[in-house]
């Protein structure tokens, strides 16, 4: 069976405009990273924390994750389209084949990115930091599972739901723009998928950091990590708190946002993209 190599546009999408994207959100990263080590914060104040001391810091951990973007988006666009055509064009098989192969580039560097926020919080705190930091370039660790199934969750707005949600948008408004309709499915899209995987996003970050800063765990995984997210979003009388809304909103800003820029981004160069720059063109 021949697999057809990826178009042009689709390789400079995941090369260029990938780390473009994954370095401008930063900030909203170390955010998520901070909310996951304190419950009480709001959102303004994990984004207070994060700009406290300026852009420097706002951006801490973001070359490496920037650098793993270049492999990662080339896995996330063009080698989505490889795995859709080997699978027999499902979207669902292609989107699980590229979430495991996206954690094996990002979740080293991710990880790294994660507890370099975590001791710069510890170090303001006076409280232990974590004594060995996760090599970037090691893409195998604690919590790696839950790496794999929150990217699952992730992708699935822009590649699986995004189209339904286009559908219903052009039910509700016959009239709307290709353009402005292929944007807001997206949008829509990865705000739901977003929701749904910020626990997840909450574990791992949880997993790669707090946990890991333990000299000696007190409780298997499962337990403490249950303890966890009831801590996270319970409040004393069994309701749900207001940290599970905090941290689905940071969620949705952050992963919305990668998706639908990369999103907007790669269809752009999709349409514009010179027939003469195709392969094979003469």
């Amino acid at each position: 069976m021949t697999i057809k190599v990826p178009d042009p546009p689709y390789i400079v999408a995941g090369a260029a405009g990938g780390p473009f994207v994954i370095y401008l959100v930063t900030p909203l990263r170390n955010s998520l990273t901070l909310g996951a080590l304190d419950k009480s914060a709001s959102a303004m104040s994990l984004y207070g924390q994060v700009f406290r001391n300026g852009l420097g810091d706002a951006f801490a951990g973001g070359v490496p994750m920037a650098r793993a973007a270049v492999p990662g988006f080339l896995v996330l666009g063009p080698a989505f389209h490889m795995f859709k055509e080997l699978v027999g064009g499902s979207s669902m098989a292609a989107v699980g084949l590229t979430a495991v192969s996206e954690s094996l580039i990002f979740y080293g560097a991710e990880s790294n990115n994660a507890q370099v926020a975590f001791n710069q919080k510890a170090v303001n705190n006076n409280t232990p930091q974590i004594a060995k930091l996760q090599n970037p370039l090691n893409p195998i660790g604690g919590g790696f599972g839950l790496h794999v199934t929150r990217n699952v969750l992730a992708m699935s707005g822009l590649r699986v739901f995004s189209a339904p949600c286009q559908s219903v948008i052009t039910q509700l408004n016959s009239d709307m723009s290709p353009t402005t309709r292929v944007v807001l499915g997206d949008l829509v899209a990865n705000v739901l998928v977003s929701a749904a995987s910020a626990p997840l996003h909450q574990l791992y970050g949880w997993s790669v950091t707090t946990r890991a800063a333990e000299t000696k765990h007190a409780q298997p995984f499962v337990q403490a990590a249950t303890q966890f997210l009831k801590a996270q979003y319970l409040a004393p009388s069994g309701r749900l708190s207001s940290v599970a809304g905090r941290d689905m909103f940071l969620r949705v800003v952050y992963n919305a946002t990668i998706f639908t820029l990369y999103g907007f981004i790669e269809r752009t160069l999709v349409s514009t993209w010179p027939s003469s720059l195709q392969w094979g063109s003469s």
